[in-house]
């Protein structure tokens, strides 16, 4: 339907309604439409809603955002590099003057349980666990659901407990 014809609708369906006709119309068709629409589900008799009162959709404003953020900067802290071929530790300072190839260094970031106790220091009452940060680690580190791709530490420290192959002490 063209303009006119929507006026044209909405004149008719309005003598029915008790609603003052429309001369012209300088806004959108679609906007036009609904108020035809509005007019068709009207009680003959009762004044219809004005359009400008109808509400927009609410926006979903993205959740968990601050958090995310705390999360990466938890992740993203390097507390030293161990060199691949020898294991020994250098120390970030010691890092940043050598002048050899970056490649031969591996970047340690602080453990998962360190990382949660930061974010829950900043944002107490939080629901995040360790397993959240190790999938959230995973999508900064290729860019998935809505993370831009960081640069995160390349190993962490292992959490202290019982080592994999001993065995499991019975009472």
């Amino acid at each position: 339907m063209n303009v006119a014809e929507l006026i044209e609708a909405y004149n008719r369906l309005a003598s029915i309604r008790n609603v003052p006709p429309l001369t012209e119309w300088k806004d959108s068709r679609v906007k036009l439409f609904e108020l035809v629409s509005l007019l068709r589900t009207v009680r003959p008799g009762a004044a219809p809603a004005p359009a400008e009162e109808s509400k927009a959709p609410l926006q979903r404003r993205p959740r968990g955002t601050p958090i995310r953020s705390a999360i990466v900067e938890a992740l993203m802290v390097i507390t030293h590099y161990v060199e691949r071929d020898t294991g020994k530790v250098v120390s970030l300072r010691e890092a940043a003057s050598l002048k050899r190839d970056r490649k031969t260094l591996l970047s340690v970031g602080l453990p998962y349980n360190e990382c949660l106790e930061r974010v829950r220091e900043k944002y107490p009452g939080c629901k995040t666990t360790l397993g959240a940060l190790r999938v959230a680690a995973l999508r900064a580190r290729d860019g998935l659901d809505g993370y831009q791709v960081y640069q995160l530490p390349q190993k962490r420290p292992h959490r202290k407990g019982r080592k994999p192959n001993a065995p499991i002490e019975k009472d």
